[in-house]
């Protein structure tokens, strides 16, 4: 079981990393409602589009990072816990990862805020 979890509970910071990495450098090309980083402030103008995907990126490349490090880390540590104490364990992993996925939503919006006014 362990291998599955640890596979399971690496899928989100990798893909952190992945799309930090992608927006950080390389932003989605057009304002659209299907794929981005889609709120009222980032998609009022191309500049803003851009800034909010770069910003986000750059949040998400590292946090992805320091997730996936804390990860590991902490699987390691319960590698040989009982299965209960380890599904505990994964399920408090799986929801602070979902947290650090969508903190970065938080100081975004206050750049775009800052350096696009309201």
């Amino acid at each position: 079981m362990f291998v599955f979890y640890f596979i399971e509970l690496m899928i989100t910071p990798i893909l952190m990393v992945m799309i930090g990495m992608s927006w950080r450098n390389n932003p989605p090309k057009t304002i659209n409602k299907v794929y981005g980083y889609r709120t009222t402030r980032s998609m009022k103008s191309k500049e803003s589009w851009e800034f909010a995907h770069r910003y986000f990126g750059r949040i998400l490349f590292k946090l992805g990072l320091v997730i996936t490090v804390l990860t590991i880390v902490i699987l390691l540590i319960f590698k040989n816990s009982n299965d209960n104490t380890l599904v505990k364990v994964v399920l408090i992993i799986l929801m602070i990862q979902v947290i650090a996925f969508i903190l970065p939503v938080i100081p975004t919006e206050i750049a775009l805020k800052r350096n696009f006014g309201k």
